[in-house]
């Protein structure tokens, strides 16, 4: 395209060159909202707001306050650019450690998680959301072992890694967990 290429053209290339990084400082936004003043709290003008954006760009990406949540939620286990990937059967290795990592390492992501645990006991819809995601996470982590979905030792690694988590969030130490030996000590290995 020339320099003379009309203004609306250049316009939607700028637009469609910053979609990630501001579908990012939405999510990141909505988390920061999420982790320190709950769910409750979690509004579309207050997002729109901290990410520094007007609400119609929020409701482009994110319609509806579930549509946020469910991209949380999906951010939470597998990063900005490790959910692509996952949607579209990409289960790499390197993919699998980052996303176990984050269930185990990451504080923002996990208190965002223990508080959507939290409202969800008395919000069905949002229950059955965090079942959902709960229950792709331990798929894609049973495809990564080789396991079967639904395998007990793999739900059972997962929820220990989720209990690892929930210490870091109370814990001002570094992170120690050795995520491979704890695979390992419920029979757990790469094919």
């Amino acid at each position: 395209m020339t320099a003379a290429a009309p203004k609306a053209i250049k316009e939607r290339r700028k637009a469609s060159a910053s979609e990630p990084s501001l579908r990012a400082r939405i999510l990141d936004a909505a988390l920061e909202i999420m982790r320190t003043e709950g769910l409750k709290r979690l509004t579309q003008p207050r997002v729109a707001a901290a990410a520094g954006i007007r609400q119609s760009h929020l409701t482009y990406y994110f319609p509806k306050k579930a549509d946020l949540i469910v991209a949380l939620l999906s951010d939470h286990t597998h990063g900005e650019d490790g959910h692509a990937k996952a949607e579209h059967g990409h289960h790499d290795p390197e993919h699998i450690d980052a996303a176990l990592e984050l269930v185990a390492f990451d504080r923002r992501r996990i208190s965002f998680f223990l508080n959507l645990i939290v409202e969800a006991e008395n919000e069905p819809a949002l229950r059955h959301m965090v079942h959902e995601h709960m229950t792709a996470f331990d798929a894609v982590v049973a495809r990564a072992y080789g396991r079967e979905v639904g395998d007990p030792d793999i739900e059972a690694f997962v929820d220990s890694l989720r209990g690892c988590g929930m210490k870091q969030v109370l814990n001002d130490a570094a992170p120690t967990l050795d995520i491979d030996g704890l695979a390992r000590r419920f029979g757990l290995e790469r094919p």
